[in-house]
C-alpha cells in the first residue's frame, strides 16, 4: 500500500495482534498460573488470529478499492499466488527447520515427507489430519492463499452494494452462519472442531469478509470526520471489550468450544479494527511510535519464524538444561530476540540472492 494510502493506526492493531499470538505460544510452553498467565496461554493467540483475518480483509479492500483486480478464475489464482509469494521463500526455509525438529523428536521420515507434501503447496488446512503439519503456524498462509483467491470476486460484490444498512446486515448474517456451522459441527458430527472453526479456509472466509465489509463502510464515510473524543472513547471501549472477551475465554467450559474457539473473538476483533481505522483517537496516537511500526512491519515474517523458535527453545531448556520452570522474562524475551534475528537474517539472505540474480541477468 502506498504511504499516502496507509492508515497508520491499523499498524498498531497489527502489532498488537502479533504480540497476542507470540505471547500465546511463548507462555503456554511453560507451566504457570494466574489470570494473566491464563489470558496469555489460552486466549491471546486465538484473539490475535481473529484480528489478523479481519484486519487483512479491511486493508485489502481499502488498498484495492479504486484498482480492483480482475475476478476471473485464472486472474484470481494469479493474484493469490502473487500475494503469497512475498512470504513463500521464508515458508520453505521454515519447513526445512520444522522437518529437522520433527526428526530430532523421533518422527518417522515417511510421516515427515507426507507432511511436507501437503504443506509445501499450502493445502494442509483442507485436510482434517494435517492442518498444522511441519511448521504449525503455516496454516495461516494456507488459509490466506484461499482468501486472496476469493478476494477479487468478493470485492466486486461489495462494490456493487451501495447500501450501508445492507452491509451491516450481511455482517450479522455472516457471523450468524459461523455460529450455526460451529454448533452443528460440534453437536452432530465427529469432526475436529478446531479444524472446522479455527483453521478451515471456508470458515475463515467469514472473518475476512467481515473485514472487507467494514472497509466498505469506512470508504462510504471517508469524508466524515469523527470527533477526536468520540474516537478516543470508541478505541478505549474496543480495547476494554477485547480484553474482557479474552478473560471470559479463560473461564469458558469445554462444552462451548464450538463458539469460544473462534466466533467469540470475531465481533470484538471487527470492532477493534473499525475503531482504530478512524486514526483520530488519543489511544492510537499514543501507540503510534517507531517501535510499534517496526514490529508491525516485521510481524508477517516473525509470525512464520517464532513458533519453531519457541519449540527449539523449550526443548533446549527442558532436555539440555533440565529446567522445568523459567523466569517469564526469559520465556518471552529470548525467543522474541531469536525470532527477530531470524527475520533480519532472512532479509540479508534475500538481498544476497536478489543481487546475484540481477548479476546473472546482466548482459556480458
Amino acid at each position: 500500500m502506498a504511504q499516502r494510502e496507509r492508515i497508520s493506526s491499523l499498524q498498531v492493531v497489527r502489532a498488537l495482534a502479533f504480540c497476542g499470538v507470540f505471547l500465546y505460544h511463548a507462555v503456554k510452553a511453560f507451566p504457570g498460573e494466574g489470570l494473566v498467565y491464563d489470558v496469555f496461554s489460552k486466549s491471546a493467540g486465538r484473539w490475535g488470529v481473529s484480528v489478523f483475518f479481519c484486519l487483512s480483509g479491511f486493508l485489502m479492500t481499502f488498498s484495492y478499492w479504486d484498482r480492483a483486480p480482475e475476478h476471473s478464475l485464472k486472474q484470481s489464482a494469479l493474484f493469490s499466488i502473487k500475494k503469497i509469494m512475498r512470504l513463500y521463500p521464508l515458508h520453505l526455509i521454515m519447513l526445512f527447520v520444522g522437518a529437522v525438529y520433527l526428526y530430532l523428536n523421533h518422527e518417522s521420515i515417511f510421516r515427515i515427507v507426507l507432511r511436507l507434501i501437503i504443506t509445501i503447496p499450502l493445502v494442509q488446512t483442507w485436510l482434517p489430519d494435517g492442518y498444522q503439519a511441519v511448521n504449525s503456524v503455516a496454516w495461516y498462509l494456507s488459509v490466506s492463499l484461499f482468501l486472496y483467491f476469493c478476494f477479487p470476486c468478493l470485492l466486486k460484490l461489495i462494490q456493487k452494494n451501495k447500501n450501508n444498512t445492507r452491509s451491516i446486515l450481511v455482517i450479522v448474517l455472516i457471523f450468524s452462519i459461523q455460529l450455526l456451522i460451529g454448533a452443528c459441527v460440534y453437536q452432530f458430527t465427529a469432526l475436529d472442531i478446531k479444524w472446522i472453526t479455527y483453521c478451515h479456509p471456508v470458515f475463515r472466509l467469514g472473518d475476512f469478509a467481515i473485514g472487507c465489509l467494514l472497509a466498505s463502510l469506512y470508504k462510504s464515510r471517508k469524508h466524515e470526520r469523527m470527533d477526536r473524543w468520540k474516537c478516543t472513547f470508541l478505541e478505549l471501549f474496543a480495547l476494554i471489550l477485547n480484553i474482557a472477551v479474552c478473560v471470559f475465554f479463560t473461564k469458558a467450559s469445554d462444552d462451548t468450544v464450538w463458539f469460544t474457539y473462534t466466533s467469540l473473538f470475531v465481533p470484538t476483533s471487527a470492532l477493534l479494527v473499525y475503531a482504530f481505522s478512524f486514526d483520530r483517537g488519543m489511544v492510537s496516537k499514543l501507540l503510534k511510535n517507531k517501535p510499534v511500526f517496526w514490529l508491525a512491519a516485521i510481524s508477517p515474517y516473525a509470525f512464520l519464524i517464532h513458533r519453531l523458535v519457541i519449540h527449539y527453545f523449550h526443548d533446549f531448556v527442558k532436555y539440555v538444561l533440565h529446567v522445568d520452570q523459567i523466569n517469564f522474562f526469559f520465556v518471552i524475551f529470548v525467543p522474541f530476540a531469536i525470532s527477530v534475528a531470524g527475520v533480519y537474517l532472512y532479509f540479508f539472505l534475500e538481498k544476497v540472492v536478489l543481487r546475484r540474480m540481477r548479476r546473472e541477468k546482466m548482459p556480458e
